[in-house]
């Protein structure tokens, strides 16, 4: 994956674990559902194990998400350090 798809694919495993479901993920990121669940399956992919169980009521993590899903926490965290930081050095 690129970075940029790096990045989707973290926003996207981040609002789909926190909601439980591809279609609240979509409504809260103003996007169609139809193109998160590819993101989501290409990441599980590269990272090769399953990262939601899909069940008919929606999605339920996996032990994986133990690990990943911190990781995108701070991922975010620091995301935002930086755009702050980069906005105050340009004042």
């Amino acid at each position: 994956m690129r970075a940029s798809q790096d990045a989707r694919f973290l926003r996207y495993f981040m609002c789909a674990a926190q909601h439980g479901s591809i279609r609240k993920a979509s409504d809260e990121l103003h996007i169609a559902a139809f193109t998160i669940d590819p993101q989501i399956l290409q990441g599980e992919c590269t990272l090769d194990t399953l990262l939601f169980k899909r069940l008919p009521a929606g999605l339920r993590l996996t032990v994986a998400d133990d690990l990943l899903l911190p990781a995108c926490n701070r991922w975010s965290r620091d995301m935002n350090t930086i755009r702050t930081q980069i906005a105050v050095s340009r004042v």
